[in-house]
């Protein structure tokens, strides 16, 4: 099992990913677990990408397609397969510090321990006109989209024109149909949340 950033393509992207498909099987490791890459650098990109794998990761990081999106972006991609881990566990990436935009995630489901979200576990900067259509199960910080949805200070971030589907369930407190806990951040125009 890798200790250090695994994924189907990739450990890690520094440039483009487009229109890359990855399906069958399982990607395991210990942190920054992903379905397409474990994790990316500030100025990489992810466009019409999507991942048909489970993903099973033991300790931090895991994501559906990223395991850790740095001030990445993805853009018009989707993941499809289950995902577990501990910490910061998400149907599209473990830990979003990027953007995300018109992405979608249609899985069987999402397990984890701490922040455990349907698109991502936690939310860092804005994520516009995208969807998770999936079970989350979690212990705390649990959320049909995201488990946590914390902003940078002095910076506003947004959730716009998304929403989640599909059972929601937390052991412990902290738990949302859309996102677990709300920190420091801003939600707004969110169109539709259904099922959640």
């Amino acid at each position: 099992e890798a200790i250090g950033p695994v994924g189907a393509l990739a450990g890690r992207l520094e440039g483009e990913a487009v229109n890359i498909r990855v399906s069958g099987g399982t990607v395991k490791g210990h942190s920054s677990v992903g379905g397409l890459v474990g994790e990316t650098d500030n100025d990489a990109v992810i466009t019409a990408s999507c991942a048909d794998v489970n993903v099973a990761g033991n300790n931090f990081y895991a994501g559906g397609l990223v395991g850790y999106l740095e001030k990445a972006s993805v853009n018009a991609s989707c993941s499809t397969g289950a995902v577990s881990g501990d910490w910061y566990v998400g149907g599209l990436a473990g830990y979003s510090n990027g953007m995300i935009e018109n992405s979608t995630v249609a899985g069987t489901l999402i397990q984890g321990n701490n922040y455990v979200g349907g698109l991502a576990g936690i939310v860092r900067n804005d994520v516009i006109g995208s969807s998770a259509h999936i079970e989350v199960v979690g212990e705390r910080e649990v959320g049909g989209l995201a488990g946590l949805f914390r902003g940078s200070t002095g910076k506003k971030i947004t959730i716009r024109d998304s929403f989640a589907t599909g059972d929601v369930t937390g052991i412990n407190n902290l738990v949302g149909g859309l996102v677990g806990i709300i920190s420091s951040g801003n939600i707004g125009s969110v169109n539709e949340i259904t099922n959640s």
